[in-house]
């Protein structure tokens, strides 16, 4: 034993006195703090807002609209989130490539702190027909810098067309869906200047969730934070449901326990009680966590309903 703890004793004290052993010792736990530290300095780098100067070549109004636009624009798509833009509009008629030529100069220079921009855009009316903007700077190779900022300029040309078409406060979209190779493709096929048939669901999803649909992100999200998913119809429809009486559609939905749990903010909300008599007729939105939630809480809907009428019809009979 004593032979083992000698041999043992020896070759450690061999390793530890040569040169790389001594080297790994005190860069290696500088190393492993770089790995950890380098990407939170990264991180939180990349959340500074961008400073953006829009270069407003004719002061036409599409500049005023851009600068609206990357202004309103926020971290996470969510109204309290950090801007991601600090923007500043310059106009420039009848000199635009010296202004230009100018700010580009001044872009990415870190010795000039706030005073340097991130990157200028270059804004004019050609850009409603050509739906081209130009864009030069700092951050011009960062594929979500770009991806982002492009989204954010084509909301912003697309509200200035329709606003000069006279469109004022909402307006709902017409889509067709195909589906291919499994899944569905949806095509826009009718712009409405008005309130349409998603109109009222979005209302009611607003109204119990208090949430806010996510441009960037395509979500609608409550004030939790939980995304929501909600299944809607203003045409639930059978000759059957003629039997019905609004009251008897209430005391139905009371007794199955249909109706909206505010903890969870999920549930139905009924609506078009009224028709249900008359036209054999009722609406309603069913809002999940998930698409398979809401198509669930729909589902069950109809199958209470249909199963009451089928009782009543047996009974009469």
């Amino acid at each position: 034993m004593h032979k083992i703890l000698a041999v043992i004793r020896r070759e450690v004290l061999t390793r530890v006195r040569t040169r790389m052993f001594l080297i790994g010792t005190i860069l290696g736990p500088i190393l492993l703090a770089s790995l950890v530290v380098l990407p939170v300095i990264i991180a939180g780098r990349d959340r500074d807002a961008r400073r953006i100067v829009v270069l407003d070549t004719d002061g036409a109004g599409l500049g005023a609209r851009v600068e609206q636009v990357l202004a309103a624009s926020r971290r996470g798509d969510k109204p309290d989130g950090q801007p991601r833009y600090v923007v500043t509009r310059v106009e420039a008629q009848g000199r635009v490539q010296a202004v230009l030529d100018s700010l580009v100069a001044l872009t990415g220079v870190r010795d000039l702190g706030a005073a340097s921009p991130t990157g200028i855009v270059v804004v004019g009316e050609d850009a409603l027909v050509s739906d081209t903007l130009q864009y030069y700077g700092a951050n011009a190779q960062s594929e979500g810098d770009m991806r982002v900022l492009g989204a954010t300029l084509a909301t912003a040309v697309r509200l200035e067309r329709l606003a000069r078409e006279g469109v004022i406060g909402r307006f709902a979209v017409d889509f067709v869906a195909v589906r291919s190779n499994g899944g569905w493709s949806p095509y826009a096929v009718e712009i409405n200047l008005r309130n349409g048939g998603t109109s009222h669901p979005v209302f009611t999803l607003q109204a119990l969730t208090d949430g806010e649909y996510e441009e960037g992100t395509g979500r609608f999200v409550a004030d939790d934070g939980t995304p929501k998913h909600y299944v809607a119809t203003d045409d639930l429809e059978s000759p059957a449901y003629r039997s019905l009486t609004p009251d008897d559609a209430l005391d139905i939905a009371e007794a199955e326990h249909i109706g909206w749990d505010d903890e969870r903010q999920t549930g139905v909300a009924l609506h078009m009680v009224s028709a249900i008599a008359v036209a054999g007729r009722i609406g309603l939105t069913a809002i999940g966590d998930s698409p398979d939630e809401a198509d669930a809480l729909y589902r069950n809907v109809k199958s209470v309903l249909d199963a009451e009428t089928r009782a009543a019809v047996t009974a009469d009979a």
